[in-house]
């Protein structure tokens, strides 16, 4: 799998970083896969204050990628139909959130919403169904959950989303609200797709965004999201203000309406990309010890686990390589007896 290594930070390009953390949680779920895929390189930009992969999958591996994310991370939604206590809390989910839009005011019978990671189309149905949003359109990962949204929700307008490569389908439609959940987390190239967002928004359109996850504020928290370390499909690791910064130099200006969990809930609308040398000075050192603190502390309670993997994992090795020094042994001796002068 290509990787890819950044040499600027892509909330900003600045060159100012520092680094932090190496790892993604690759490297403590115990999966057999390729060590150097657990090595993502989070580094913090002292420009934007955006914590990012410096190392990351190259966007046209990203699809392939992500078809191994959800065995990785024991993800049984993947599945079909999917398990009833993930469809239930997309429902319960999609009354918060349009919840909160309506307060907002970004909701009206005759708007065009687009979902994007719309985790089986619960909250494009319940857009239907409770407020008579009848122009719905969604993107999602896996094939089961667009599978459950047309069959069950009976919404046929759910495409793939591709978060390497991320565009967005359905012609040349408008839309009056997106709606993204956890996409500029993921995203492999976070102002490429910011600015194919503010595209396709209609004039007076408007973006919200939840589930970017406020990483400080997890860490106050003992967030589960954490237990682990941080996700290996994490690409940007966010904070409030940092979400907001990003928003901002991808052309967004961003409100803070409210929060869910450990994220805040974001209202943004097209502005004018904000340039690097307009960023107000700021000092990162905060946010920079409290991801230094957080990772120290976490090496510390994962070292008792990785030196019994790292043992299982030689003893492994010794296992095999003796094996093959007998298997090489036998072969010898075969060759042998079929090589003796005269013999036959």
């Amino acid at each position: 799998m290509r990787m890819e290594s950044l040499t600027s930070c892509p909330g900003c390009e600045g060159e100012d970083i520092v680094a932090v953390f190496p790892y993604n949680d690759l490297r403590y779920l115990g999966h057999d896969v390729d060590p150097d895929l657990a090595v993502s390189d989070f580094h913090l930009c002292r420009s934007c204050g955006l914590m990012y992969a410096r190392r990351r999958q190259a966007a046209a591996d990203f699809a392939s990628y992500y078809e191994r994310f959800a065995e990785w991370e024991n993800r049984s939604y993947a599945v079909y139909p999917p398990p009833e206590k993930f469809i239930q809390g997309k429902k319960d989910a999609a009354v918060e959130i349009t919840q909160v839009l309506a307060e907002q005011g970004l909701l009206r019978p005759d708007a065009r919403v687009l979902h994007v990671r719309a985790d089986g189309g619960a909250l494009l149905a319940h857009l239907r169904d409770a407020h008579g949003v009848q122009a719905v359109y969604g993107l999602d990962v896996f094939e089961t959950n667009r599978r459950f949204a047309r069959d069950h929700f009976r919404l046929p307008e759910v495409e793939p989303l591709a978060y390497g490569e991320f565009r967005i389908p359905f012609g040349s439609t408008r839309f009056d609200l997106i709606v993204a959940n956890h996409l500029l987390t993921h995203a492999c190239r976070p102002r490429q797709a910011m600015a194919v967002l503010r595209e396709r928004l209609s004039p007076e359109g408007a973006l919200f965004l939840y589930n970017e996850q406020d990483h400080l504020l997890g860490f106050g928290r003992g967030a589960s999201f954490l237990r682990d370390g941080i996700n290996n499909f994490h690409k940007q690791v966010l904070y409030e203000s940092s979400l907001l910064t990003l928003l901002r130099l991808g052309g967004f200006s961003g409100t803070v309406v409210g929060q869910r969990n450990t994220s805040p809930l974001v209202v943004a609308r097209p502005a004018a990309p904000m340039a690097r040398t307009d960023l107000p000075r700021a000092d990162f050192t905060p946010q920079l010890e409290a991801f230094r603190t957080w990772s120290q502390a976490h090496e510390q309670r994962w070292e008792p686990r990785l030196q019994k993997m790292e043992k299982q994992r030689m003893r492994q090795k010794t296992a095999l390589g003796a094996l093959a020094r007998v298997f090489r042994r036998i072969g010898k001796r075969l060759l042998g007896r079929t090589s003796v002068p005269g013999g036959g």
